[in-house]
């Protein structure tokens, strides 16, 4: 049905191959290109990009810092992650894990259970 259109739209004749070259170009303009993100986002020689990948060279994750989030960093060191796990108790509660870095990198560890 395409074929035909084309043919009776602009007289052109078109194969299936030049259908499916079309198809190809347009899926890998419409790719998630994760080389061309980091290029992207290394652009701005301010900015701090980090990548981390496995073995495989799978990816684990992204570390990225302009240069505002650099200055509020080194003004309020203070860090603070957080994490929940539901493999510590038989009733399947959140066990939460609040991790704080002080600007020393000094580290302190505190759990809280959802059920107390």
């Amino acid at each position: 049905m395409v074929k035909n259109y084309i043919k009776s739209t602009t007289g052109k004749i078109v194969t299936l191959k030049d259908l499916s070259n079309l198809k190809a170009i347009e899926t890998a303009e419409n790719t998630n290109d994760l080389v061309n993100a980091i290029e992207f986002l290394k652009r701005d020689s301010k900015c701090i990009v980090e990548v981390l990948t496995d073995e495989e060279n799978n990816l684990e994750g992204i570390f990225f810092q302009d240069k505002y989030m650099q200055r509020s960093f080194s003004n309020y060191p203070e860090v603070l992650l957080c994490d929940a796990t539901y493999k510590h108790n038989n009733l399947r509660m959140p066990l939460y894990i609040f991790l704080i870095v002080n600007g020393n990198s000094h580290r302190n560890c505190s759990n809280i259970s959802a059920g107390t």
